[in-house]
């Protein structure tokens, strides 16, 4: 009598775990096979979820017509996952029975059962060998002669059965685990690309490039070839952007896709009202994704594949989530173009549209904002012709950025023009303003934060004409020459302040015609910098109060004048100059008067254009504060 018998163990756990599913089932089936030569041949197919046909994932001897194998499903937990096949002539015909013994009973979930015989225990080949081709092997060869007793013959029957449901059921725990795994990673790298491209998109505010590379980052992963089409106000349909597997056809694909009255334009219409539709058009499946954001349509984004290569339901919903994002980047893109546009239109409005001509006077600026197209800088500059013939040149820094600093900047721009087109007192008109500034920031802004300016205003008097008189204390015929630094007015370029009054009357020769005479106001701006034609360097003017923050009594706007002759140059600038930064270091005044030492013999705008890119280059590119230069020359 022979008695139960313990399924063959056909991989060692050590083996299993170096090789991948595909592998592990060709090993079991070669195995398998090896240790019952009587066998024929045999192969394993995995189903396949996209079509209808199956993945041949191994084979084994030279099989025949399937008509002549006998099928065993491959049943895992997730359903079938494939099927075996086994050409065996000899093989006896299945009875139904079920196997006898320690077999009986089996589940792929019993650790004490075949998991656990087959992955808790180590043999190698030697035990296929000997237990399968010792046992299972000469049982069959013996029933076959007729030489054992009936129940011997059963035996060995159930035993074949049982070794072939045990590697069935291996398999399919292998082709199971293989498929979960695959799932798994598919749906790993469908949310890789995702984030690789909201990266992308999300990396660049230009309409048309975000639109050129959404239409290339699904082509060829997803598709075989990718279109987008954007919706305009006026309802018209517009091809935005291509991409093709083959750069040759995508001239080819942009006139089929771009046709109004081709089939792909008609099915994006259709495609307006839907999140998503499944089509074919011309005979290729394609996934049609409308593009919203806020509850507006946008475009289309549409995909097609070839002939016979449908889109699964997990791409479909990967596709519908990348047509989301990408219309909030378009949606992005366009209002970052809209407030650009706004802002650079307020910008221009608070810069002169281009330097006057004056007389005698040459004339340079150069502006950078911190924040280019983002915000509304605070920095402004102008030149308002006096009653008189002068010309009274204004520069100033309002305390903020955006709309509230367009609001104050607005205000003090034109107090300034009605005032200097009635007058041409500075500390009268700079007291009238510093008096509209306060009634009109009576309230603060939205922010708890009051509004003020800084200003510096440098009336240019006609020629021949020596100008309003100074502040006390500095009489207009106070002696010494405005050219000698240190004569009067305050100390020199180490920290003092420069010269403070014209020649005296009748001082005046003939190698001076050019001079002309300069009245400075301050109200708590960076004091100016005077460039004479020979490089030196000093600042001029004292220093006065805020605007808009002071009452009358309290607020100081002291006047001072200076000289200037042919070669001499005024230059007047914001804040962001000196308070460039690098690391914690500022470029500072001393670094100013450097580079303006340097700037001696250049024109006006060269003076402007130099000091402003000094303080870019020291701060690296990186300006924290908007720059505004503007300088006055006296040509020789």
């Amino acid at each position: 009598m022979v008695g139960p018998r313990r399924p063959a163990r056909l991989l060692s756990p050590a083996l299993t775990r170096v090789l991948s599913a595909e592998e592990e089932v060709g090993e079991l089936l070669a195995q398998f096979l090896d240790a019952l030569p009587s066998f024929g041949a045999g192969l394993v197919r995995r189903s396949r979820n996209r079509a209808e046909t199956a993945e041949v994932v191994a084979a084994f001897g030279p099989t025949g017509s399937e008509r002549d194998a006998r099928r065993i499903p491959l049943d895992s937990r997730d359903g079938i996952v494939g099927e075996l096949l086994l050409w065996a002539p000899g093989l006896p015909a299945p009875t139904g029975r079920a196997p006898t013994g320690a077999a009986r009973g089996y589940r792929l979930d019993d650790e004490d059962g075949v998991h656990g015989s087959v992955r808790d225990s180590v043999h190698g080949r030697d035990s296929v060998h000997g237990n399968v081709h010792g046992g299972v092997h000469d049982g069959v060869h013996d029933s076959a002669h007729g030489d054992v007793h009936d129940d011997v013959h059963d035996g060995a029957h159930d035993d074949v059965e049982e070794r072939i449901q045990l590697v069935a059921r291996w398999m399919a725990l292998a082709l199971g685990g293989a498929h979960l795994r695959r799932a798994e990673e598919r749906r790993i790298g469908m949310l890789s690309f995702l984030a690789e491209a909201s990266d992308l998109l999300a990396g660049s505010l230009d309409t048309e490039r975000s639109l050129a590379l959404l239409a290339r980052l699904p082509v060829p992963r997803l598709a075989r070839w990718c279109t987008v089409h954007l919706l305009r106000d006026d309802g018209a349909i517009k091809l935005a952007a291509v991409g093709h597997v083959d750069e040759a056809a995508a001239g080819a694909l942009s006139a089929w896709a771009g046709d109004p009255a081709g089939t792909l334009v008609a099915h994006v219409r259709a495609a307006l009202t839907d999140t998503v539709r499944v089509a074919t058009v011309d005979g290729a499946p394609t996934v049609i994704a409308a593009m919203c954001a806020r509850r507006r349509v946008l475009g289309v984004l549409t995909l097609g594949r070839a002939a016979g290569n449908s889109f699964e339901a997990d791409e479909i919903e990967l596709l519908t989530d990348l047509a989301r994002r990408a219309a909030f980047t378009v949606d992005n893109a366009r209002l970052f173009r809209q407030q650009v546009e706004v802002t650079g239109e307020l910008q221009a409005g608070l810069l002169p549209p281009e330097l006057p001509r004056i007389d005698g006077i040459e004339l340079g600026s150069s502006y950078r904002s911190a924040r280019a197209g983002l915000e509304v800088g605070g920095d402004f500059f102008d030149l308002v012709p006096d009653p008189d013939g002068g010309w009274t040149i204004i520069i100033g820094d309002v305390c903020g950025k955006g709309a509230e600093a367009a609001n104050v900047t607005g205000v003090a721009r034109a107090v300034l023009r009605l005032l200097a087109g009635q007058r041409h007192n500075l500390p009268d008109i700079m007291m009238d303003l510093n008096r509209a500034l306060r009634d009109t920031t009576s309230y603060p802004n939205p922010a708890g934060q009051g509004r003020f300016c800084t200003l510096a205003a440098a009336q240019l008097r006609p020629p021949g004409e020596p100008g309003p008189p100074s502040e006390p204390g500095l009489p207009a015929d106070e002696p010494g020459l405005p050219d000698e630094p240190g004569r009067s007015g305050g100390p020199g370029p180490s920290g003092a302040r420069g010269p403070a009054g014209p020649a005296r009357p009748g001082a005046r020769s003939d190698a001076r015609t050019a001079e002309r005479v300069m009245s400075i106001c301050m109200a708590g701006h960076p004091l100016p910098v005077l460039l004479r034609a020979d490089g030196t360097a000093v600042f001029v003017a004292q220093p006065g109060t805020l605007l808009g923050v002071l009452d009358d009594e309290d607020a100081i706007f002291p006047e001072v004048r200076v000289s200037l002759r042919a070669g001499d140059a005024l230059v007047l600038y914001t804040d962001g100059v000196v308070e460039a930064r690098r690391g914690r270091e500022l470029f500072g005044e001393e670094r100013l008067l450097a580079t303006l030492r340097g700037c001696a013999g250049m024109s006006a705008k060269g003076i402007a254009e130099r000091l402003r890119a000094a303080a870019e280059r020291f701060a690296g590119g990186r300006l924290r504060d908007d720059v505004a230069v503007l300088a006055a020359r006296i040509p020789t």
